[in-house]
Formats: C-alpha cells, structure tokens, sequence
C-alpha cells in the first residue's frame, strides 16, 4: 500500500510544485470544526494542502477552500433530495459542484472515502474507495500523472 511520502515522490517526479499546510493552519481547522483530524488526512495537507501543482486541478481539496467544503457538500445533497451529511463527515474534496468525497471522522485510521456524485444521484452516496490513498492514487491516474 502506498502512502503520503511515495505519493509525494510520484508527484514531485512529476514535476508538481507542492505546498504544504502549517501547523498553525492545521490547528485552524481542527479548532474551527472541533475535531482531530486523521493522521494520513494531516499528512496530506502538511505535504501538498495549500497546492500540488497540475495534481487535482479544478477541484476543490486544498486549504483555500476547506472551510466551505462540508456546507457546499451538504447543499450538493439537498439538491438532490438526499438525506443530509452525517454528523461526523469531513468533506475533504469537490470537483465542479457536482461531485464530493467525504470522510468520517473517528471510522478509521485508513480512511474510508465516501463518494457522490450527480451522474449517480439514484444510487445515494456510496463507499467508493477503502482509503485516503486509494482516492489519491485514482486521482493521480485522473491527472495523468501515472
């Protein structure tokens, strides 16, 4: 299985500019929605949470816009009839407005990711990937990357 560091080498092989978080910027967040924050979600944003160059471009994942996230997250739902975010979701990703990956705090170190979509809206929200780094790893591929 990989991990944030061999995503990191991939991405920088790339040639991807990657800009982390602080610390202070991951206090912000935990403290603005009083949670802890999975330690590979942390490692994510300490390596690449401000920007990873062509890695994820046109979504929405990086810092400037995390604290929007869960609330355009739960609107994506409610368009749709859908039954609200559970309580414990932190909605990490949205691509365009029509799509959103979640996780739930507390579930699992790994990081099950959660996934809706509007080309799928009869089906719900769904468990689309076993772990934060099986979605990374996708989402290399969707960039071209590898």
């Amino acid at each position: 299985m990989q991990n944030i560091s061999e995503i990191k080498k991939i991405l920088i092989k790339a040639g991807c500019k990657l800009t982390p978080c602080t610390d202070k910027d991951i206090l912000l967040i935990e403290s603005t929605y009083k949670l802890k924050l999975p330690l590979v979600y942390k490692d994510f944003l300490l390596t690449m949470g401000r920007g990873a160059g062509k890695f994820m471009r046109g979504s929405s994942v990086f810092f400037d816009v995390l604290f929007s996230l869960n609330k355009w997250g739960g609107e994506l739902l409610e368009e749709h009839g859908l039954e609200p975010l559970p309580p414990n979701a932190f909605v990490f990703w949205l691509h365009q407005g029509y799509q959103m990956a979640f996780f739930r705090i507390g579930e699992s170190e790994v990081l099950p990711i959660y996934y809706f979509g509007e080309e799928e809206s009869l089906k719900g929200i769904k468990l689309k990937f076993n772990s934060f780094i099986d979605f990374l790893m996708e989402e290399l591929k969707m960039s071209d990357i590898i």
